[in-house]
Formats: C-alpha cells, sequence, structure tokens
C-alpha cells in the first residue's frame, strides 16, 4: 500500500516526477547534480512548490499544510544543531514542538539517543561532538520527532569517509519497519540502507527498481556510472 503518493511538475528546474513509496519502505533518489532530487524533497516537506501536482501522504493531502504539520522530518548533509542547546535538547526540540511535555520530552530524547548509540554525548553542547556525532544527534532528532515519512538529503556527504560505515549502520537500524526517502551519490548507501532504487535524470524517473537489481543489472547511464564509482 501506497503511504505516499507524489506528482510535481516544475516546469523551470525541467522536473515531471510521479513517485509512489510503500509503508515501511526506504527508497534510495539517486542521479546527477542538479537532476531535481532535492528539489522533490522539498515539494514534499512543504518548502517548494510545484507549478502542479500533489503530495499525499496516508489518507491526507498536503496541499496547503505547513512543514511543521506535515509528518514529515527532513534530514540534511548539515546537522543544523542548535549550538546554545545541550545534545539531550537538542533532541528534545522535535517532541516539545508538538507539545510533549519537557520531562517527556527529555526521556524520549534519551531514547533515541540511545538508539543511535550517542548517549554518552547528552550533555555536551555541539561545539564539543565531532562532525560525525553530529549526524547522529540529528538522525536522533528526526526519530523524535515520530515522523510519517523521514527524508535524508544527502545525510553522509559532508562526513570524513571513515566515518561513514557506522552512520551508515546507524541509519540501517534507525530505518528499519520506517518510511523513507534518502538523496545519495553513494552506491554502498543505496545497497546497505534502500529496498528500491529511483534513478532522475534531467527531471525524469529513468529507472525504478529494488536496489539489488538496479545496483547489479543497472540499465540507465547513471546507474552505471554510480555502481562503477564514476558518477562525477
Amino acid at each position: 500500500m501506497s503511504v505516499l503518493h507524489l506528482r510535481a511538475v516544475i516546469a523551470e528546474r525541467g522536473i515531471d516526477v510521479t513517485l509512489d513509496v510503500a509503508a515501511g519502505e526506504t527508497v534510495a533518489l539517486t542521479g546527477p547534480n542538479g537532476a531535481g532530487k532535492s528539489s522533490l524533497l522539498g515539494v514534499i516537506a512543504g518548502l517548494l512548490r510545484p507549478d502542479t501536482g500533489e503530495v499525499r501522504l496516508g489518507d491526507r493531502d498536503l496541499d496547503g499544510t505547513p512543514p511543521h504539520a506535515r509528518g514529515v522530518a527532513l534530514l540534511a548533509q548539515d546537522p543544523l544543531l542548535f549550538p546554545h542547546m545541550s545534545v539531550l535538547a537538542n533532541v528534545a526540540f522535535a517532541p516539545r514542538a508538538r507539545g510533549v511535555r519537557r520531562h517527556e520530552a527529555h526521556e524520549l530524547a534519551a531514547r533515541q539517543l540511545t538508539q543511535v548509540g550517542s548517549e554518552a554525548l547528552a550533555k555536551r553542547k555541539p561545539s564539543q561532538i565531532s562532525g560525525g556525532q553530529a549526524q547522529r544527534v540529528a538522525v536522533a532528532r528526526a526519530l523524535a520527532a515520530d515522523p510519517e515519512l523521514l527524508l535524508l538529503d544527502e545525510p553522509m556527504a559532508s562526513l570524513d569517509v571513515d566515518v561513514r560505515p557506522a552512520l551508515r549502520e546507524t541509519l540501517r537500524t534507525a530505518l528499519a519497519d520506517r518510511t523513507a526517502i534518502i538523496v545519495t551519490h553513494d552506491a554502498a548507501d543505496a545497497r546497505a540502507l534502500a529496498d528500491r532504487v529511483v534513478v532522475i535524470e534531467d527531471g525524469h524517473i529513468v529507472e525504478d527498481g529494488p536496489a539489488a537489481q538496479v545496483l547489479d543489472h543497472p540499465q540507465s547511464a547513471f546507474a552505471v556510472r554510480l555502481v562503477s564509482g564514476s558518477f562525477q
């Protein structure tokens, strides 16, 4: 059953895409720079309005729904942690914004930090943790929002290569049984995290299939380059 239905046309950017995501499915969205991947996440999150189209999440039409009320959490390359707050308070911010009382929000935040292996960081400020640690905290904060749909826009792109495997493993656990879309240029991310791979070129879907099928037997030009590591 489809949880997300997206139809988006953005003429100025040459985007014309229809995409459905099933409940509990993680879709890796990949393609060349400028293909429209981040724009599609922006449409789903309510940050960008298409010329025509619709976004449905479950039985809700999200047209006119502000970003904070969509049930969607967006995790970008930059963790965007509040510098004046502790790690725990950063994670608790999401449930607090939903009206959860402070004590309950902090308990929830502590559980999410434990899930991503970052409970020891709870009392630190963002300036006192590494980039990889900060991104794990950002994952915990996104999960604490309890979104119906989790969007991840190249969450490991700004991290050193040696810290990516640990965060990839964190995400593998965090995304289990969640509905998610992850934008990535890394075949290892797609293989480890996604049930399905969707390739976009020039604003259109050119390949869509189970992750193993697309990565083992790529049909589109970009998927071939992705698998070979020569997409640049």
